[in-house]
């Protein structure tokens, strides 16, 4: 048990006597407010004889503390609220445990609380400002942690340290004013996490580090918030989402919010937030959609989402980014505005159930949209993209994505492959449009039929008489499988004997081309 101190002051004697029962002691008019950390210390460290029916706690208003706060390695059995306080120092509660700490528009230099344990609730409020660092590393708050309304100045560096901590309850920085970093590695948080109005200025660093914490409901930064440096939320679990809606983050290089490989039960919302660095999410899996719409992006930032899962995403921006990798990436749906594609766009191994798009996104500005990718040609977006107009019914569409794909792919073949593909488009459409195999039969057909009518070829075996059909015999040279008994019993003279060769070469290639458009449609169905 601390002993009290021999020559209590007025202010001092107040605090003692109120302690047992827990009333609050006023003594901002007192002419001299002084009271010794050291009576603080041993009025909570029971000096106080209390008698029976006791409620003891401390609730001060308006002292100023001498000297530190030192209640390091102590158990503090009664709750502690003090409000419009000065500590000249700091206080230092390292490797305690306490009921509750409340402290509502006071001031002090430091908070120093590395293992500190509460029952309770842990609040730094109202104005109160701590001009050095809040260090609770490893603590356990039984539970809510509250900020909100706290000015949290140090001279440099992290403002607030949570990493290895664990808050039952949750933790609420409501408009307050940091200049520094919330530090909360492999932080445990049971409820909301709210910064909803607050701002953040920090300088090279993040705004917010939360690397493998597991918040228990929703994350939420939006309204008025306000920051200078990024939010870091990678390999984090949200078991709520994360709201960011109409947020401003102005870093001055690099990215504003990543979550990228975090688990998110329900949706990240990010509409109508300015962002001056990039956003980034890849890996991530999110139970809803991420919300991009009317997000406004500086000059330069991107938006990376590969090998993401979501519900959907929506894309409908104010000022889009410059780049989008959506690569690898599993949607449910894409929702976007062609106005404000981004030029830049990586859609190798992207997959998706259905696009929106108000209806007013045509064939081809989807194709201009799959252009976009500055990685060459690669079949995947394309089949997906064909994939989604059969699935609402519209063949045709369909059949003209499949068909620049295939354009697309000439351009990465040799002169041969070129010549062959740029034949099996004209002769079949690359399987897709077959009818056009027998508008060139037949406009063959009629040309071979009038030449050799004009220029009949002589017999084989004059000896032999036989009747000449000049359509029967063009048939023949065109098809090279089926015999007509024409083409062995006539030879073609002087030039259009070169006529003839170039029906039967023609022959050869359109029925390959048929037989392979017709192997690909089948294999598509």
């Amino acid at each position: 048990m601390e002993l009290l101190p021999a020559d209590l002051n007025t202010a001092e004697q107040k605090i003692v006597t109120a302690f047992p029962m827990g009333t609050p002691v006023d003594i901002s008019r007192l002419p001299d407010r002084r009271v010794r950390a050291e009576v603080i210390a041993a009025v909570l460290f029971g000096a106080c004889d209390l008698p029976r029916g006791a409620r003891p706690a401390l609730r001060v208003i308006g002292a100023r503390i001498a000297e530190e706060l030192q209640l390091e390695a102590g158990t503090l059995t009664a709750p502690v609220a003090m409000t419009g306080c000065d500590f000249e120092a700091g206080v230092n509660l390292a490797d305690s445990s306490a009921v509750t700490i409340r402290l509502a528009d006071c001031r002090l230099s430091y908070l120093h609380g590395p293992n500190l344990q509460t029952q309770g609730d842990l609040e730094l409020t109202d104005g109160t400002t701590v001009m050095g660092e809040v260090d609770l590393l490893g603590a356990r708050i039984g539970g809510t942690m509250r900020l909100s309304g706290a000015h949290l100045h140090p001279a440099e560096g992290v403002a607030v340290t949570l990493s290895r901590a664990r808050i039952e309850g949750g933790l609420f920085l409501r408009d307050a004013s940091v200049c520094g970093q919330l530090c909360m590695i492999s932080t445990y948080i049971g409820g909301l996490l709210t910064a909803r109005g607050t701002t953040f200025r920090v300088t090279d660093m993040s705004a917010v580090n939360a690397v493998r914490a597991h918040i228990g409901e929703t994350v939420f930064i939006d309204g008025s918030f306000r920051s200078t440096g990024r939010i870091y939320l990678l390999n984090s679990i949200v078991d709520g989402g994360i709201v960011a809606k109409n947020a401003r983050i102005s870093v001055a290089d690099g990215q504003s919010i990543n979550f990228d490989r975090a688990k998110i039960e329900r949706g990240v919302n990010i509409s109508g937030a300015s962002l001056s660095g990039d956003v980034s999410g890849m890996g991530s899996r999110v139970g809803s959609n991420v919300d991009l719409d009317k997000t406004s992006f500086a000059e330069g930032a991107s938006v990376d989402l590969s090998f993401a899962e979501a519900s959907g995403v929506k894309t409908r921006f104010t000022l889009g980014p410059d780049v989008m990798n959506l690569e690898g990436a599993k949607f449910g749906v894409i929702e976007d505005d062609r106005d404000s594609w981004p030029p830049t766009l990586h859609l190798e191994g992207c997959t998706y159930g259905s696009l929106k798009d108000g209806g007013k996104t045509k064939v081809r500005d989807r194709l201009a949209w799959l252009a976009r990718d500055p990685g060459g040609y690669s079949p995947q977006p394309y089949e997906q993209l064909a994939t989604i107009y059969r699935a609402r019914g519209d063949e045709a569409a369909a059949r003209r994505v499949a068909l620049e794909r295939h354009r697309r792919r000439r351009r990465t073949l040799t002169a041969g492959g070129r010549a062959m593909s740029w034949f099996s488009e004209v002769t079949v459409g690359f399987g897709y449009r077959t009818w056009l195999a027998g508008i060139w039969l037949g406009a063959l057909l009629a040309t071979g039929a009038t030449i050799f009518s004009v220029w009949p070829p002589a017999a084989v075996d004059p000896k032999t008489p036989r009747h000449f059909e000049p359509v029967v015999y063009t048939l023949d040279l065109l098809l090279p499988v089926a015999d007509l008994k024409q083409e062995p019993y006539w030879q073609p003279v002087d030039g259009t004997r070169w006529f003839a060769w170039a029906l039967i070469l023609f022959g050869w290639g359109l029925g390959t081309a048929v037989i392979a458009g017709l192997m690909r449609l089948f294999n598509r169905n």
